[in-house]
């Protein structure tokens, strides 16, 4: 039996609703009232109109009355084209909206590395494309439109893994079709391996007492009936293989893996349930590849370089103190707990005999289990380590995350010891950038890793404390021992490589790169870096010209990349090049300007977390930062922290277009089709009795009572 809460909350004269099932609820300690007479009614009222049997609200949410309720989703279809190390992601879902007008929200989860490119929606056969400008600009254009009576869209980027639609004066009793792109660089797992990972929830955030503030409605699915997802894969060398850890995948028949190319097609009946992560391995290839995009549009060129460096014999070892920081919030109840002290475990029984070594739990408060790191030899500390992580619960209240690190870096390293922090957490925090900046501020014998816990564990907060903290990061997302230890085993083993410090790129040409400050080169770990290159005419473009650092125009077949980087553990020097045959022009791979896009969000990103040539100046204007992150997202129509979509319906901006072939548009979307595209594949259906419905009710009343 699975027991549904409704919480209500009130906060600033607001009155926030949702439904948490047990298994997921958190600590909460400001809710103000639990009213269950109203969580029955709307419990079968959404029931009844949304025709599912999981979490309500659900995608848009419609007012009915003083509350909201999730409006039936008619179908979901997502579309991918993997161009090998970033993907191109279109979402298409169709809603049916009720009797209700006025005003309705739509959230949708997305990774948290991705850069939302385009939005539209389209009522009643009437397609309504949306602008990017500054965030205030575009909420006075909505409110505006709104007073006039016009319909309106608002997107925004609420957090970096929540992109939210406001919707004003939606008419009533109409097939609502929401059309959402993004671009988004793949996850690298090892050597020859990248990820591909989409979100399909939103867990709820915890938010530390001193940061309270008007809450966001967060839900965990959205729907897991009559979904279809595809995946056009096109690698720069032969795929060994594709596969999942959390679906069931078909790869189709005009695949040819021998050439790179792969079309997959999921076939789970409820693909929603968890987060979908798509494997795609390729043959070992240590060498740099460079990708090159010519835009018209921009009179640019953006390069893409791509790189895993190779592991290196040679090194010298390191005396290391690693420092296990844990989640033990409310929120790693059940199969979360399991997980990290599995994968605690295993490192802890893998760690080198002259490391020394110490855990720190945290939720509310911070628990050292020693009051200085202890020698792993020692076999009183190591058999207490190994007894304290048996014996360790989801016990200490909130996720306060940042109180640890700050008590961690105020403790003097150790002479002689490099230290390694290791994060163990679902993320389920509110203060994320405030805590992926302060870990910006751990000096250079300190790197720090982060391993994501759980199927929705939060990918802005553990990527970003891994990419600030001169890490990597890995996700367990299942119960599967094996899985959990290859993850452990793949960060272990780059934690006990040394980094590759004081990286320089030779781009060998005037531009603009991303990351702004290049972090070091890990061992055996995928490294991108993006740039952009100004100026170039359209026929220059056309050509394959760039313009040198010594202003010549030369032919982008002569382009001489070099990336150099030293070890500070030995004191070598090391030198990589790309070499001609490994520059591809993306030209006819996909429509639009990715790469530029992709660049783009790399400097919002550099922006945003405090590492942008802005923030290199001693003393930096705030003010400077948020109209360069404007400058770039209007440009470039990206959503970012500054900025967002607006879309007003002036009934002048109609195409007759059917539901069904807005992807050919060729000015939305226009992705290439896979060979299933055509097929109508989806996987299950949308039907629900009312015999359902009270088979969840009664259970529910039933837990009432107990309770």
């Amino acid at each position: 039996i699975e027991v549904y809460f409704f919480l209500g909350t009130k906060q600033r004269d607001h009155h926030h609703f949702s439904f948490l099932r047990i298994s997921s609820v958190i600590h909460f300690d400001r809710i103000i009232m639990i009213n269950f007479r109203p969580c029955l009614v709307l419990l079968a009222s959404a029931l009844l109109s949304c025709n599912a049997e999981v979490n309500f609200p659900c995608g848009l949410l419609m007012p009915t009355g003083e509350e909201e309720i999730g409006l039936p989703l008619r179908s979901m279809k997502i579309s991918v084209n993997v161009v090998d190390g970033i993907a191109e992601v279109a979402i298409n879902q169709a809603f049916e909206t009720g009797n209700s007008t006025g005003h309705s929200h739509y959230q949708l989860p997305i990774d948290a590395n991705a850069a939302v490119t385009k939005f539209a929606a389209v009522i009643d056969k009437r397609i309504v494309r949306a602008v990017v400008k500054d965030k205030e600009v575009a909420r006075q254009d909505y409110e505006e439109a709104l007073e006039a009576g016009k319909g309106a869209y608002l997107a925004e980027q609420q957090r970096r893994d929540i992109f939210k639609i406001s919707v004003g004066n939606l008419p009533t009793q109409k097939i609502v079709q929401i059309e959402i792109m993004y671009v988004v660089p793949l996850e690298a797992v090892g050597v020859d391996t990248v990820a591909f990972f989409l979100p399909t929830g939103i867990s709820p955030r915890y938010e530390p007492s001193e940061m309270l503030q008007d809450g966001i409605a967060y839900y965990t699915n959205l729907m897991d009936k009559g979904v279809t997802i595809e995946m056009n894969a096109t690698m720069a060398g032969p795929v060994q293989s594709v596969t999942s850890p959390s679906h069931s995948i078909a790869v189709t028949s005009d695949s040819d893996l021998d050439k790179g190319s792969a079309n997959v097609v999921v076939t789970d009946e409820d693909p929603l349930v968890r987060d979908l992560t798509i494997y795609i391995k390729t043959e070992n290839n240590f060498s740099p590849k460079l990708f090159i995009e010519h835009s018209e549009l921009y009179s640019s060129t953006a390069m893409l370089l791509s790189f895993v460096p190779p592991a290196m014999s040679e090194n010298s070892p390191r005396n290391y103190e690693f420092i296990f920081v844990v989640d033990r919030s409310g929120s790693m109840m059940g199969d979360k707990i399991s997980q990290m002290c599995k994968s605690l475990r295993r490192i802890i029984e893998t760690l080198p005999t002259g490391s020394i070594f110490n855990i720190v739990g945290f939720g509310s408060d911070v628990e050292f289990l020693f009051d200085k790191s202890q020698y792993v030899s020692s076999s009183v500390s190591f058999n207490a380590a190994l007894e304290h992580v048996d014996t360790m619960g989801a016990d200490m209240g909130g996720t306060e995350i940042l109180t640890p690190l700050k008590r961690i870096n105020s403790n003097k390293r150790i002479e002689g010891f490099y230290r390694q922090i290791f994060v163990f957490t679902d993320g389920d925090v509110s203060n994320t950038q405030e805590t992926i900046q302060f870990v910006r501020t751990f000096g250079s014998h300190t790197r720090v890793f982060s391993l994501g816990i759980g199927a929705h564990a939060s990918r802005a907060l553990v990527q970003g404390i891994a990419r600030n903290g001169r890490g990597t990061a890995e996700f367990v997302e299942g119960d599967d021992d094996e899985s959990i230890y290859e993850a452990v085993e793949r960060q272990m083993k780059v934690a006990f490589s040394p980094a590759f410090d004081d990286v320089q790129i030779e781009w060998g040409m005037a531009g603009e790169q991303a990351p702004y400050i290049t972090p070091p080169l890990l061992q055996e770990k995928r490294y991108l870096a993006y740039y952009l290159v100004d100026g170039l005419s359209s026929s220059e473009a056309g050509a394959g010209y760039l313009q040198n650092n010594n202003n010549m125009v030369v032919s982008t077949s002569d382009l001489s990349i070099k990336i150099s980087a030293s070890d500070v553990t030995s004191g070598k020097d090391y030198e990589f090049k790309v070499m001609t045959e490994d520059i591809i022009y993306t030209k006819g791979l996909y429509n639009g300007n990715m790469i530029h896009k992709m660049s783009a969000k790399g400097r919002i990103l550099d922006l945003e977390d405090g590492g942008s040539k802005l923030h290199s100046d001693i003393v930096f204007d705030e003010d400077e930062v948020a109209k360069k992150i404007v400058e770039i997202g209007v440009k470039y129509q990206l959503s970012s922290s500054k900025t967002s979509f607006i879309a007003v319906d002036n009934y002048n901006w109609t195409a007759e277009a059917d539901l069904d072939d807005l992807l050919s548009d060729d000015s939305l979307y226009d992705l290439p089709s896979t060979s299933s595209r055509n097929r109508g594949i989806t996987t299950g259906s949308s039907s629900s009795t009312l015999t359902s419905c009270l088979s969840f009710i009664i259970p529910f009343i039933f837990g009432i009572m107990i309770i």
